[in-house]
């Protein structure tokens, strides 16, 4: 017999309130034999991937009343994902195991289906999710030059790479890139421009220099690619 939960915090909090457990109030509607899954977690939220080696996704659930809990990881609206067999973590109730993900995997949302059974085999299910991106990084950023006549031009340019689909770090083309100025005495970052990426994953900028401080650049990430930031390099104005 197989009961699908989707617990949330809100509706474990409510319950907290009236004194029912989310076990209680599953089982005024489904077979009181499976087992009660309170909730799923997948840690990270967002997996990176870096390199050609494996990234883990950290699977842990409460359930009540389970002899075997097992969890597939798909990626959302797909199926066939791999399967991994969670093992009992200490606390009563508490299950924990990895998945595994690389580069052939395509980036965006996944899904964590977790089916607990008990010792007459019924089963329940519950799901989280989490998102996978790949990584990006900027090699070299460089402010030149490092000390400059107030009025004349600082060039700001760099590289930004990211993982392609074969695992290796390639030019990042077409991106944009968020150039930010901080100027010194002061915490606060001042966003100046954005600037695209040529073919070859470089970019170039030009200000005027106005005053002593630290530039920055930024790529803020999408649906495919993950956030980053630049060394911070300093100017002084004079």
């Amino acid at each position: 017999m197989k009961r699908t939960v989707l617990l949330t915090t809100a509706m474990a909090t409510a319950l907290a309130g009236t004194g029912v457990t989310a076990a209680a109030h599953a089982g005024t509607t489904t077979a009181a034999a499976a087992p009660a899954i309170f909730w799923v977690k997948a840690q990270p939220s967002t997996v990176v991937l870096t390199g050609r080696g494996e990234r883990k996704v950290t699977i842990t659930v409460l359930v009540a009343d389970a002899t075997r809990v097992r969890a597939q990881v798909n990626r959302l609206g797909h199926t066939g994902g791999p399967v991994s067999v969670l093992r009992p973590a200490g606390r009563p109730g508490l299950w924990t195991g990895t998945g595994s993900l690389n580069w052939v995997d395509d980036p965006g949302a996944y899904d964590v289906r977790v089916t607990a059974m008990d010792a007459d085999s019924d089963d329940s299910e519950a799901h989280a999710r989490f998102q996978l991106r790949r990584g990006t990084y900027f090699a070299g950023f460089k402010a030149a030059p490092g000390v400059a006549r107030k009025g004349k031009a600082i060039s700001l340019s760099g590289q930004l790479k990211g993982l392609n689909s074969v695992g290796r770090w390639a030019p990042y083309k077409k991106g944009h890139v968020v150039i930010y100025f901080r100027k010194a005495g002061t915490r606060k970052w001042v966003r100046y421009a954005v600037v695209g990426t040529d073919r070859n994953g470089k970019f170039l900028k030009k200000f005027k220099a106005r005053a002593t401080g630290d530039w920055g650049a930024q790529f803020t990430g999408n649906g495919t690619w993950y956030k980053s930031a630049s060394a911070n390099r300093h100017v002084r104005v004079r």
